[in-house]
């Protein structure tokens, strides 16, 4: 029997997008420091690595204190703008925004000039070593649309890969509304970012449903909504890892019980879901 619902929620990536990024590989990283010297930036292929995690550290703590929250999400192009205009050393580059050196330009002009795009998804494309959509997902969005259902995107993920993403796979105008967390500086399982989905969008709680791969971060966020969860065993976890791992989750909610998380074991993972 269909799990019927008004309104469903997905995650992303690994529930709707099978991906697999290496940012360990240091071919990548040597990459990389090829295309900051193209704007000017000279970085060894470990000293952009060693900076770009430190920054990454620096500015989750910071936004973290700042919004006293212990699930920031930063947005990483400012990273990747960072990374040009902190370069330990540069030359000049004539692709540099407004013909300056481009340790002398502002973060705004870089992200308005596109450079930092090009750079942050010349990083994301190089990273990726598996890219698709799940198996009969398509099918499952256009039969929910049929139905007159409505589709919500709630991501953990960088605004700056994931529109990008969704556009070259072709699901991105199946969406009613798309959350990520880069752009709303948290991430689930924060209570605040699914909060905000489920107010704005004004969503009946007995009618909506999350649909993910991650016990914390879905079932917990479905959870602290008080709305069911459906959880899809897209890494193939055995029955009692994903039964501990859902009793650690459900421990955090007093108000939620095991019978409001649907667990689909393997594929067709999106059978239960079809109307």
């Amino acid at each position: 029997m269909a799990l019927d619902f008004d309104n469903y929620i997905f995650d992303l990536y690994g529930t709707l997008v099978d991906i697999h990024t290496d940012e360990w590989d240091m071919r990548l990283w040597e990459q990389m420091a090829a295309i900051y010297a193209v704007y000017g930036a000279d970085y060894t292929a470990a000293s952009l690595r060693e900076r770009y995690e430190s920054l990454v550290k620096e500015r989750e703590t910071a936004l973290g204190k700042a919004l006293h929250t212990p699930f920031p999400e930063i947005d990483l192009e400012g990273v990747f703008a960072e990374l040009l205009r902190a370069a330990p050393a540069g030359h000049a580059s004539s692709f540099a925004p407004g013909g300056k050196p481009v340790r002398e330009a502002s973060a705004a002009s870089l992200r308005k000039s596109g450079v930092t795009f090009h750079i942050a998804n010349t990083f994301r494309v190089l990273s990726r070593r598996r890219f698709r959509l799940y198996d009969g997902l398509i099918a499952l969005f256009e039969n929910l649309k049929a139905h007159g259902r409505r589709i919500y995107l709630l991501s953990n993920a960088q605004e700056i890969f994931t529109v990008p993403e969704m556009q070259v796979l072709g699901i991105y105008g199946f969406f009613d509304g798309i959350y990520i967390s880069s752009r709303r500086q948290l991430r689930k399982p924060s209570p605040d970012f699914i909060g905000a989905l489920m107010a704005e969008q004004a969503l009946e709680p007995a009618r909506s449903v999350m649909v993910g791969n991650e016990c914390e971060a879905d079932m917990g966020s479905a959870c602290s909504a008080g709305i069911q969860g459906v959880f899809l065993n897209t890494d193939g976890l055995a029955d009692a890892e994903i039964e501990r791992r859902l009793a650690l989750v459900l421990a955090q909610h007093p108000g939620a019980d095991r019978s409001s998380v649907h667990v689909v074991r393997s594929a067709p993972f999106y059978a239960p879901l079809m109307l």
